[in-house]
Protein backbone atom coordinates (compact mmCIF):
# COMPACT_ATOMS: atom_id res chain seq x y z
CA UNK A 1 0.00 0.00 0.00
CA UNK A 2 1.22 3.45 -0.84
CA UNK A 3 2.34 4.90 2.49
CA UNK A 4 1.45 8.49 1.74
CA UNK A 5 0.99 10.00 5.18
CA UNK A 6 -0.10 13.53 5.93
CA UNK A 7 0.17 15.35 9.27
CA UNK A 8 -2.36 18.06 10.09
CA UNK A 9 -3.28 20.50 12.86
CA UNK A 10 -4.59 17.75 15.12
CA UNK A 11 -1.18 17.16 16.71
CA UNK A 12 -0.95 20.75 17.88
CA UNK A 13 -4.49 20.70 19.19
CA UNK A 14 -3.90 17.49 21.10
CA UNK A 15 -0.72 18.90 22.62
CA UNK A 16 -2.97 21.42 24.32
CA UNK A 17 -5.48 18.84 25.52
CA UNK A 18 -2.67 16.64 26.83
CA UNK A 19 -1.46 19.48 29.03
CA UNK A 20 -4.85 20.02 30.68
CA UNK A 21 -4.80 17.88 33.80
CA UNK A 22 -8.56 17.85 34.26
CA UNK A 23 -9.05 14.11 34.70
CA UNK A 24 -10.29 13.02 38.13
CA UNK A 25 -7.75 10.84 39.91
CA UNK A 26 -10.36 8.26 40.87
CA UNK A 27 -11.98 8.01 37.45
CA UNK A 28 -11.98 4.61 35.73
CA UNK A 29 -9.87 3.99 32.63
CA UNK A 30 -12.76 4.20 30.18
CA UNK A 31 -14.02 7.39 31.78
CA UNK A 32 -10.59 8.98 31.39
CA UNK A 33 -10.48 7.86 27.77
CA UNK A 34 -13.92 9.35 27.14
CA UNK A 35 -12.91 12.64 28.71
CA UNK A 36 -9.81 12.74 26.50
CA UNK A 37 -11.96 12.29 23.38
CA UNK A 38 -14.34 15.01 24.61
CA UNK A 39 -11.46 17.47 25.01
CA UNK A 40 -10.10 16.47 21.61
CA UNK A 41 -13.45 17.15 19.94
CA UNK A 42 -13.63 20.55 21.61
CA UNK A 43 -10.03 21.46 20.75
CA UNK A 44 -10.41 20.71 17.05
CA UNK A 45 -14.05 21.85 16.73
CA UNK A 46 -15.48 18.53 15.55
CA UNK A 47 -19.10 19.04 14.41
CA UNK A 48 -21.83 17.95 16.82
CA UNK A 49 -23.32 15.87 14.00
CA UNK A 50 -20.29 13.55 14.13
CA UNK A 51 -21.42 10.77 16.52
CA UNK A 52 -18.51 9.67 18.70
CA UNK A 53 -18.53 6.26 20.37
CA UNK A 54 -19.89 6.26 23.93
CA UNK A 55 -16.65 5.03 25.46
CA UNK A 56 -18.10 4.30 28.91
CA UNK A 57 -20.51 1.80 27.31
CA UNK A 58 -17.79 -0.12 25.46
CA UNK A 59 -17.82 -3.76 26.45
CA UNK A 60 -21.00 -3.48 28.51
CA UNK A 61 -22.66 -6.34 26.61
CA UNK A 62 -19.53 -8.33 25.84
CA UNK A 63 -17.98 -11.39 27.47
CA UNK A 64 -14.61 -9.63 27.63
CA UNK A 65 -13.84 -6.66 29.85
CA UNK A 66 -12.69 -3.23 28.71
CA UNK A 67 -11.26 -2.57 32.18
CA UNK A 68 -8.91 -5.25 33.59
CA UNK A 69 -8.48 -5.92 37.30
CA UNK A 70 -6.02 -3.37 38.72
CA UNK A 71 -6.46 -4.21 42.41
CA UNK A 72 -2.87 -5.44 42.81
CA UNK A 73 -0.20 -2.82 43.65
CA UNK A 74 1.88 -1.62 40.71
CA UNK A 75 5.62 -2.00 41.30
CA UNK A 76 7.98 0.95 40.67
CA UNK A 77 9.10 1.07 37.05
CA UNK A 78 6.23 -1.12 35.85
CA UNK A 79 3.27 -0.18 33.68
CA UNK A 80 -0.13 -1.77 33.11
CA UNK A 81 -3.20 -1.36 30.97
CA UNK A 82 -6.22 0.04 32.83
CA UNK A 83 -8.68 0.01 29.93
CA UNK A 84 -8.68 -0.94 26.26
CA UNK A 85 -10.80 -1.61 23.21
CA UNK A 86 -9.82 -2.30 19.62
CA UNK A 87 -11.12 -1.94 16.08
CA UNK A 88 -9.90 -3.34 12.77
CA UNK A 89 -7.63 -0.32 12.45
CA UNK A 90 -7.04 1.03 15.93
CA UNK A 91 -6.17 0.44 19.56
CA UNK A 92 -7.54 2.74 22.27
CA UNK A 93 -6.78 2.54 25.95
CA UNK A 94 -5.29 3.93 29.15
CA UNK A 95 -2.08 3.04 30.97
CA UNK A 96 -0.66 3.58 34.43
CA UNK A 97 3.14 3.84 34.77
CA UNK A 98 4.61 3.83 38.29
CA UNK A 99 7.69 6.06 38.50
CA UNK A 100 8.04 6.00 42.27
CA UNK A 101 11.69 6.36 43.28
CA UNK A 102 12.77 7.29 39.75
CA UNK A 103 13.90 10.81 40.68
CA UNK A 104 10.93 12.79 39.42
CA UNK A 105 10.60 16.31 40.87
CA UNK A 106 7.50 16.96 42.96
CA UNK A 107 6.10 19.21 40.21
CA UNK A 108 7.01 20.52 36.79
CA UNK A 109 10.13 22.74 36.74
CA UNK A 110 9.61 26.50 36.46
CA UNK A 111 10.76 26.60 32.82
CA UNK A 112 8.01 24.18 31.71
CA UNK A 113 5.69 25.72 29.13
CA UNK A 114 2.16 26.36 30.32
CA UNK A 115 -0.52 23.95 29.04
CA UNK A 116 2.03 21.42 27.81
CA UNK A 117 2.41 19.36 30.96
CA UNK A 118 4.16 15.99 30.93
CA UNK A 119 4.90 14.03 27.79
CA UNK A 120 5.82 10.43 27.13
CA UNK A 121 8.61 10.37 24.55
CA UNK A 122 7.12 7.48 22.58
CA UNK A 123 4.35 4.93 22.87
CA UNK A 124 4.74 2.12 20.33
CA UNK A 125 2.40 -0.76 19.55
CA UNK A 126 3.82 -4.00 18.18
CA UNK A 127 2.30 -7.23 16.92
CA UNK A 128 4.19 -10.37 17.91
CA UNK A 129 4.54 -12.79 14.98
CA UNK A 130 6.71 -15.92 15.30
CA UNK A 131 8.67 -14.32 18.09
CA UNK A 132 9.38 -11.19 16.05
CA UNK A 133 8.00 -7.73 16.71
CA UNK A 134 6.22 -5.93 13.90
CA UNK A 135 5.19 -2.34 14.48
CA UNK A 136 1.56 -2.25 13.58
CA UNK A 137 0.47 1.39 13.44
CA UNK A 138 1.50 4.44 11.48
CA UNK A 139 1.41 6.44 14.68
CA UNK A 140 -0.72 7.31 17.67
CA UNK A 141 -1.54 10.35 19.73
CA UNK A 142 -1.18 10.23 23.49
CA UNK A 143 -2.43 12.30 26.39
CA UNK A 144 -0.37 12.28 29.58
CA UNK A 145 -1.24 13.38 33.12
CA UNK A 146 0.39 12.82 36.50
CA UNK A 147 -1.22 11.55 39.69
CA UNK A 148 1.50 11.50 42.33
CA UNK A 149 4.12 8.97 41.20
CA UNK A 150 1.71 7.45 38.66
CA UNK A 151 1.90 8.66 35.06
CA UNK A 152 -1.46 8.15 33.32
CA UNK A 153 -1.30 7.76 29.55
CA UNK A 154 -4.05 7.71 26.94
CA UNK A 155 -3.38 5.61 23.81
CA UNK A 156 -5.05 6.55 20.55
CA UNK A 157 -3.20 4.38 18.04
CA UNK A 158 -4.86 4.57 14.64
CA UNK A 159 -3.79 3.18 11.27
CA UNK A 160 -3.42 -0.56 11.80
CA UNK A 161 -3.38 -2.32 8.42
CA UNK A 162 -4.51 -5.71 9.70
CA UNK A 163 -7.06 -6.60 12.35
CA UNK A 164 -5.64 -6.60 15.86
CA UNK A 165 -5.65 -10.12 17.21
CA UNK A 166 -3.51 -12.16 19.58
CA UNK A 167 -0.37 -11.01 21.36
CA UNK A 168 0.55 -7.32 21.33
CA UNK A 169 3.33 -5.40 23.03
CA UNK A 170 3.02 -1.78 24.12
CA UNK A 171 6.35 -0.02 24.67
CA UNK A 172 6.62 3.22 26.65
CA UNK A 173 9.82 5.21 26.29
CA UNK A 174 10.88 8.08 28.58
CA UNK A 175 9.11 11.02 30.22
CA UNK A 176 9.83 14.68 29.53
CA UNK A 177 8.38 18.17 29.54
CA UNK A 178 8.52 21.05 27.05
CA UNK A 179 10.58 24.20 27.53
CA UNK A 180 12.25 26.88 25.43
CA UNK A 181 15.90 26.67 24.44
CA UNK A 182 16.49 30.04 22.85
CA UNK A 183 13.64 30.42 20.38
CA UNK A 184 13.08 26.69 20.00
CA UNK A 185 10.83 24.36 21.94
CA UNK A 186 12.70 21.34 23.24
CA UNK A 187 11.85 18.19 25.19
CA UNK A 188 13.62 18.18 28.56
CA UNK A 189 14.08 14.66 29.97
CA UNK A 190 12.71 13.75 33.39
CA UNK A 191 13.07 9.98 33.17
CA UNK A 192 14.77 8.02 30.40
CA UNK A 193 13.68 4.50 31.24
CA UNK A 194 11.32 2.22 29.35
CA UNK A 195 8.46 -0.11 30.21
CA UNK A 196 6.62 -2.81 28.28
CA UNK A 197 3.12 -4.21 28.58
CA UNK A 198 2.20 -7.55 27.04
CA UNK A 199 -1.48 -7.85 26.18
CA UNK A 200 -3.74 -10.15 24.22
CA UNK A 201 -6.02 -8.14 21.94
CA UNK A 202 -8.63 -10.91 22.18
CA UNK A 203 -9.09 -10.11 25.88
CA UNK A 204 -10.67 -6.74 25.09
CA UNK A 205 -13.86 -5.66 23.32
CA UNK A 206 -13.67 -5.06 19.60
CA UNK A 207 -15.81 -2.45 17.89
CA UNK A 208 -16.79 -3.99 14.57
CA UNK A 209 -16.68 -2.33 11.16
CA UNK A 210 -19.54 -2.05 8.68
CA UNK A 211 -19.15 -2.74 4.97
CA UNK A 212 -21.04 -1.18 2.09
CA UNK A 213 -23.67 -3.39 0.50
CA UNK A 214 -23.61 -1.72 -2.91
CA UNK A 215 -20.57 -2.31 -5.13
CA UNK A 216 -19.84 0.68 -7.37
CA UNK A 217 -17.20 0.10 -10.02
CA UNK A 218 -13.79 1.72 -9.86
CA UNK A 219 -11.88 3.14 -12.82
CA UNK A 220 -10.42 -0.32 -13.47
CA UNK A 221 -13.90 -1.83 -13.67
CA UNK A 222 -13.51 -3.76 -10.40
CA UNK A 223 -16.21 -3.55 -7.73
CA UNK A 224 -15.39 -1.45 -4.69
CA UNK A 225 -16.26 -1.98 -1.02
CA UNK A 226 -15.99 0.70 1.64
CA UNK A 227 -15.16 -0.36 5.18
CA UNK A 228 -16.57 2.04 7.74
CA UNK A 229 -14.51 1.37 10.85
CA UNK A 230 -14.94 3.30 14.13
CA UNK A 231 -11.30 4.31 13.56
CA UNK A 232 -11.58 5.40 9.93
CA UNK A 233 -12.51 4.63 6.31
CA UNK A 234 -10.85 2.20 3.91
CA UNK A 235 -11.78 1.34 0.31
CA UNK A 236 -10.61 -1.83 -1.46
CA UNK A 237 -11.57 -3.50 -4.74
CA UNK A 238 -13.03 -6.98 -5.21
CA UNK A 239 -9.53 -8.49 -5.10
CA UNK A 240 -8.87 -6.94 -1.70
CA UNK A 241 -6.38 -4.51 -3.17
CA UNK A 242 -6.13 -0.73 -2.93
CA UNK A 243 -9.02 0.80 -4.79
CA UNK A 244 -7.21 3.42 -6.86
CA UNK A 245 -9.18 6.20 -5.17
CA UNK A 246 -6.87 8.64 -3.40
CA UNK A 247 -8.67 9.35 -0.15
CA UNK A 248 -6.23 12.15 0.63
CA UNK A 249 -7.65 14.09 -2.31
CA UNK A 250 -11.30 13.08 -1.89
CA UNK A 251 -14.27 14.95 -0.47
CA UNK A 252 -15.93 12.55 1.98
CA UNK A 253 -19.46 12.98 3.28
CA UNK A 254 -21.10 10.93 6.03
CA UNK A 255 -24.89 10.86 6.00
CA UNK A 256 -26.43 9.91 9.35
CA UNK A 257 -29.61 7.94 9.97
CA UNK A 258 -31.34 11.14 11.10
CA UNK A 259 -30.55 12.89 7.79
CA UNK A 260 -27.75 15.13 9.06
CA UNK A 261 -24.43 15.13 7.21
CA UNK A 262 -20.79 15.68 8.04
CA UNK A 263 -18.48 16.61 5.20
CA UNK A 264 -14.70 16.78 5.17
CA UNK A 265 -11.54 16.63 3.11
CA UNK A 266 -8.31 15.82 4.85
CA UNK A 267 -6.31 18.42 2.92
CA UNK A 268 -8.91 21.18 3.26
CA UNK A 269 -7.62 23.76 5.74
CA UNK A 270 -10.40 26.27 5.04
CA UNK A 271 -12.51 25.11 7.98
CA UNK A 272 -11.76 24.52 11.65
CA UNK A 273 -14.18 21.61 11.70
CA UNK A 274 -12.16 18.42 11.70
CA UNK A 275 -13.22 14.79 11.62
CA UNK A 276 -10.04 13.25 10.16
CA UNK A 277 -6.72 12.90 11.97
CA UNK A 278 -4.44 11.62 9.20
CA UNK A 279 -4.55 9.55 6.06
CA UNK A 280 -2.97 7.51 3.31
CA UNK A 281 -4.20 7.15 -0.24
CA UNK A 282 -6.17 4.09 0.88
CA UNK A 283 -7.20 4.92 4.46
CA UNK A 284 -8.25 8.00 6.42
CA UNK A 285 -8.44 7.90 10.20
CA UNK A 286 -10.98 9.71 12.36
CA UNK A 287 -9.84 12.11 15.07
CA UNK A 288 -12.17 10.40 17.55
CA UNK A 289 -13.86 6.99 17.14
CA UNK A 290 -17.11 7.04 15.17
CA UNK A 291 -20.37 5.37 16.16
CA UNK A 292 -20.73 3.53 12.85
CA UNK A 293 -24.29 2.36 13.57
CA UNK A 294 -25.42 5.98 13.24
CA UNK A 295 -24.29 6.21 9.61
CA UNK A 296 -26.60 5.49 6.68
CA UNK A 297 -24.17 6.05 3.81
CA UNK A 298 -20.77 7.48 2.88
CA UNK A 299 -20.10 9.48 -0.28
CA UNK A 300 -16.56 9.72 -1.69
CA UNK A 301 -16.29 12.36 -4.43
CA UNK A 302 -19.94 11.74 -5.24
CA UNK A 303 -19.67 7.92 -5.29
CA UNK A 304 -22.13 6.65 -2.68
CA UNK A 305 -21.59 3.62 -0.48
CA UNK A 306 -24.62 2.40 1.47
CA UNK A 307 -24.88 0.04 4.42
Amino acid sequence: MKKKIIAIALAAALAVTAGISAVAANAGGLEKLGEFFDRTREAIDTPEEFPTVDVTAVGADETVSAEPDVSEPLKPGEARLTSAFTTNHGFYGTIEWNLEGMGLPDSLPEDALENHGYNVGAVSLYREVDGERQRCVFGGQIGTTRNGDIIEIVIDANGVEKSLEGNLIIEIDSLDYTAYEGDDKVAVPLYEGKAEIEVNADDYPKLESRYSVNKPLGEDGKALTLELCPSGIEIRNEDGECSGIDLLESVIELRMNDGTTVRGRIRDYSTHELIFAFGTSNYVGFATPLDVDSVESVSVDGVEFTF
